[in-house]
């Protein structure tokens, strides 16, 4: 994924209960499951080597966000609200590859409509005046 929306009061009623370092890394947490797009590796080194927490107590804190914040599966720690969000997107991209390939959007006219010509436009309102007259 090349962006992300954050939903502030969801990302502040799920995290108010955490300390800052918990919450950070939590959003670490988040935006490395959006860049793999896939759920964070069940060994905890790598993810932490992943996401730079590297002293003893942020690896702790990890592990904490990951037992109440995420679900552990045979490949990788899955966090519903991830799933959700990249299914949607690659839904949205595989809808804009079919679109693209079958000549994207439609183009919009420059200038006069087709079928639109000024002089007839003109000649018909100067044969309007000419009859009236």
């Amino acid at each position: 994924m090349h962006y992300v929306k954050i939903h502030i009061g969801d990302l502040r009623a799920g995290t108010c209960n955490m300390s800052r370092q918990k919450r950070w890394l939590y959003i670490d947490m988040i935006l490395e499951y959006y860049d793999k797009e896939s759920p964070l590796p069940l060994d905890i080194e790598i993810l932490c080597d992943s996401i730079g927490a590297d002293v003893e107590t942020e690896r702790a804190a990890v592990e904490s966000v990951l037992r109440t914040k995420f679900i552990k599966c045979e490949d990788g720690f899955h966090n519903l609200r991830c799933d959700k969000e990249i299914a949607e997107y690659r839904k949205n991209a595989s809808q804009n590859r079919v679109n693209g390939m079958s000549g994207g959007r439609p183009k919009k006219p420059i200038g006069f409509p087709s079928g639109y010509e000024r002089d007839t436009i003109r000649s018909e309102e100067h044969t309007s005046e000419l009859q009236s007259h």
